[in-house]
């Protein structure tokens, strides 16, 4: 099983930033980690960038990335996988706690094969 490791610090959530990698405060979404981390996207490449596909053509072949994060769906703006990654990480339910929010990522990212560690 692959390993991603997000640090709370610089974890961009819907509250505090919502792209893969933050160009003004330095966060980034679990999508983020996961493409740094796993598949060597370099932080600048992910700044201001919303979901793993846009990334495809911006130096990161398809090639480089599982189908799970760049094979687009019928709604041709985000993977399945991404899109409920997106909507856990960038929810503004102020019931979703953050202990919630990581758990569901954390069951999201296993039933992929990543094993998904907060730490900080």
């Amino acid at each position: 099983m692959s390993k991603v490791t997000i640090d709370r610090k610089r974890w961009g959530t819907g509250l505090n930033g919502d792209r893969l990698a933050d160009r003004n405060r330095q966060n980034c979404c679990c999508l983020g980690f996961a493409c740094n981390q796993l598949y060597g996207v370099p932080w600048n490449t992910m700044r201001c960038r919303a979901m793993p596909h846009t990334l495809v053509n911006r130096g990161v072949s398809k090639a480089d990335m599982p189908l799970f994060l760049t094979r687009l769906g019928r709604l041709k703006h985000s993977t399945e996988f991404a899109s409920r990654a997106a909507v856990i990480n960038d929810s503004r339910n102020p019931e979703l706690s953050l202990p919630e929010r990581e758990q569901q990522l954390i069951r999201l990212f296993a039933s992929h094969g990543i094993e998904l560690e907060f730490t900080g």
